[in-house]
């Protein structure tokens, strides 16, 4: 009897609604982290807010999410600002609603992988940009510089080389992206290509050779 008793308590203590937050919080705060390592213009904060719509599925107003992750809702608004203009957090009107609330897709992997190739597609452009402005100032200075004309022409060179790539790089993404748009299922393309990956890490080394 008190074998069960014992039993019986440990199974509500892991299905109570403490556990739950337990558990919640751990993931909150390991994708908030994540992203804020891997996207870097993401603040702590803002991945603790994208983590938090994802995970509980439902849109929220400012006042719930502040409530949630106990932060101000000036730092909420600041946040969510620029999880919107990244493409991972949208605007979810609800009947009746007096407050703007936000939301996350269903499918974490599309939401994430999507905003990570409009970053790549901003990344290229403004890198081009910067890279293109050096190019211009470079044959300016040679122009006026005769004497040091070896050593400019060598860095013009290699600044000539990084835009070719940076060219390259933007017709190859702009390719990509009339393509296929941003409705490609990236879930199952990841998923396709791991499945592809998997079956050849199996096959026996000969058959590779072949």
């Amino acid at each position: 009897m008190p074998q069960r008793t014992a039993k019986s308590r440990t199974k509500r203590t892991a299905t109570s609604p403490e556990a739950s937050r337990d558990a919640a919080q751990v993931f909150i705060d390991g994708v908030g982290r994540e992203m804020s390592q891997t996207w870097g213009r993401v603040p702590g904060l803002a991945g603790r807010i994208f983590a938090a719509l994802y995970l509980y599925g439902q849109p929220m107003d400012m006042e719930e999410l502040a409530a949630l992750l106990g932060r101000s809702k000036s730092n909420i608004s600041v946040n969510v600002r620029t999880l919107i203009e990244l493409g991972l957090v949208e605007k979810a009107w609800s009947p009746g609603a007096r407050r703007e609330r936000y939301a996350v897709g269903p499918d974490y992997g599309n939401v994430i992988l999507r905003a990570f190739f409009r970053r790549l597609g901003d990344n290229l452009e403004s890198n081009r940009r910067a890279v293109q402005s050096a190019a211009e100032l470079l044959e300016t200075i040679e122009a006026r510089s005769p004497e040091d004309g070896e050593r400019l022409a060598k860095m013009r060179e290699r600044v000539a080389t990084a835009l070719r790539f940076y060219d390259g790089a933007r017709t190859l993404y702009g390719g990509f992206s009339r393509s296929v748009g941003f409705d490609l299922d990236f879930t199952a393309l990841v998923t396709s290509v791991t499945g592809l990956l998997t079956q050849r890490g199996r096959k026996p080394r000969d058959e590779e050779e072949r």
